[in-house]
């Protein structure tokens, strides 16, 4: 495996032990920490998005995370994957892409259950991809590139990132997920976001 995929397997597996109302409240801040990145996007390109149907998806994932939702309805699921894909196909880049695939994760991985640590990923590849492209000019190193892989996991600005989402991830068991735990959460994150 390759460095920073060994970093994220790591931290997997602490994701994986939270409560989840904790797993939800990680990739909730997540998404909203790269909401800014996706309203960015969304104003330079001129391109059209639903945003109703993405401002309903973050109301309910901080339902969930407060544990007074009901589940939203698998009508209101297959919008959401719609309004995703849609900005996929219209050339998103990956922190709007992975800003939807958090968002996903926080309303789709309670109601259907799956394991939302398998989206550990996207929480730090925009900022791997941004320190890759500074250090060596590309994004996508490959994974067999592990000396660059490590010199850009030493990177002060990846190691941030890295550190921000251990120490939420740290806090996230112990506590219960009030108001003002999600938004020193969110605060905290805002270190991956490029």
């Amino acid at each position: 495996m390759s460095p920073f995929g060994d970093v994220v397997d790591r931290l997997r597996s602490d994701i994986r032990d939270l409560p989840q109302p904790g797993q939800v409240v990680l990739f909730l801040a997540a998404a909203q920490v790269f909401a800014g990145s996706r309203r960015e996007w969304l104003a330079a390109k001129g391109v059209a998005s639903d945003d109703a149907v993405f401002e309903q998806a973050l109301e309910s994932a901080r339902d969930l995370a407060h544990g007074r939702a009901a589940t939203p309805s698998a009508a209101f699921l297959v919008e959401l994957e719609e309004a995703a894909f849609g900005e996929m196909r219209d050339g998103a880049p990956t922190i709007v892409q992975d800003c939807w695939i958090c968002l996903d994760t926080a309303v789709r991985g309670p109601v259907e259950g799956y394991d939302m640590s398998s989206s550990t990923w996207y929480l730090l590849e925009p900022l791997f991809q941004s320190v890759s492209a500074r250090l060596f000019g590309v994004a996508d190193l490959g994974s067999e590139n592990v000396v660059a892989e490590r010199a850009a996991l030493d990177d002060p600005v990846l190691a941030g990132g890295v550190a921000a989402v251990r120490s939420c991830v740290e806090r996230l068991p112990t506590v219960s997920v009030d108001g003002a735990l999600f938004a020193r959460i969110v605060e905290d994150l805002i270190a991956i976001r490029p």
